[in-house]
């Protein structure tokens, strides 16, 4: 079986569609979504060039460059299907280096642009939705677990007392999360207010926010010396690296010497926020996964995880015209690397 083979068996158990390119620009991997978004099947597209793909060849010029720079920015063009139809697509590439002992090459995830932007605005409305059904049930539940601690916690045994706890713990989870749908759904989709941020002076008021859950884990965080400036929106900009930093604190597990590094690197056309840690990794087929809605709450149990961070991230990133990557295995900890460009 050839490294390609090994990557098209995960590729295939993932629900999006992918492509895997070689180093000199050819097609090497469809997966079953990949097929049904192209309309057409993998004896067709195999070991083809990858400008089939594209309407515009200075389109497919310009991705191809893009590849040979290592860029992990979102491009978008409109590609030709296999039954004549055009359709406006997105592509996410992400280097395959070390996987299955690939040397070179990429996996490269497609959207439908039109469509993607069409499931944000109805998440917006359904967000909106929910939220209004949720809360006047929620701050109902909220006042009587309040009314009967005052009234009747005192006449209850350390059993009832325990049940009590329990059911504040779950109503103040729940509370938790609904806010942070919310906060989820007034993400707009496009970024308008930005300026060149101290980085340094974010990572410090986030390391004193996190001071008591890093130091109960007994979590070390290293923060740059001196980090480059960074081109974003301070709030969203903060609401990254404080997501990022408490998706590696849950996701830690029973590491030695669990720690958790942050950095700022310049790169062609913006800068890059470096998030890593050394915790428990996460295997490469569900790179693509893992900002899904909930989709991280269902790798680990941690009370403490709601499943709703990445996903907030990847959301500010998109509204920033950036993007964020995902470097992991199991075991080998995780790096997540954020895009953020500069002014155009």
């Amino acid at each position: 079986m050839s490294d390609w083979s090994a990557l098209a068996g995960i590729a295939d158990a993932v629900p999006v569609p992918l492509l895997g390119i070689d180093a000199q620009g050819r097609l090497r991997l469809v997966n079953s979504a990949g097929c049904e978004f192209l309309a057409c099947g993998r004896r067709e597209l195999l070991d083809r060039e990858l400008d089939c793909l594209f309407r515009d060849p200075e389109c497919a010029a310009e991705f191809r460059s893009a590849l040979a720079r290592g860029s992990v920015d979102a491009h978008r063009f409109v590609l030709l299907r296999g039954d004549g139809s055009s359709l406006r697509a997105e592509a996410s590439p992400r280097s395959v280096a070390g996987l299955h002992g690939l040397k070179d090459g990429w996996v490269v995830m497609l959207r439908d642009a039109e469509s993607d932007v069409a499931a944000q605005k109805d998440l917006s409305r359904s967000i909106e939705t929910v939220a209004h059904e949720m809360r006047n049930p929620l701050a109902s539940l909220i006042g009587f677990t309040r009314l009967l601690q005052s009234q009747f916690g005192a006449d209850l045994d350390s059993v009832g007392r325990g049940y009590l706890d329990s059911l504040r713990s779950n109503i103040d989870r729940v509370h938790e999360q609904l806010e942070r749908l919310i906060e989820l759904g007034r993400i707009p989709e496009r970024e308008l207010e930005r300026s060149r941020l101290l980085a340094n002076a974010v990572f410090t008021e986030i390391a004193q926010e996190l001071r008591g859950r890093l130091e109960a884990d007994r979590i070390r965080l290293e923060l740059p010396a001196d980090p480059q400036a960074v081109y974003a929106n301070k709030q969203r900009f903060h609401q990254v690296v404080l997501n990022l930093v408490v998706n590696a604190i849950q996701h830690m597990g029973e590491v030695e010497d669990p720690q958790i590094r942050i950095d700022v690197k310049p790169v062609d056309g913006g800068h890059v926020l470096v998030v890593e840690d050394n915790g428990l990794g996460l295997p490469p087929e569900e790179h693509l996964r893992i900002f899904d809605l909930f989709r991280s709450a269902r790798f680990h149990t941690s009370p403490r995880t709601s499943g709703l961070g990445l996903s907030i991230v990847q959301r500010i990133m998109a509204a920033h015209g950036g993007s964020i990557d995902l470097d992991s295995g199991p075991g080998q900890g995780a790096v997540f690397r954020a895009f953020f460009p500069d002014a155009s």
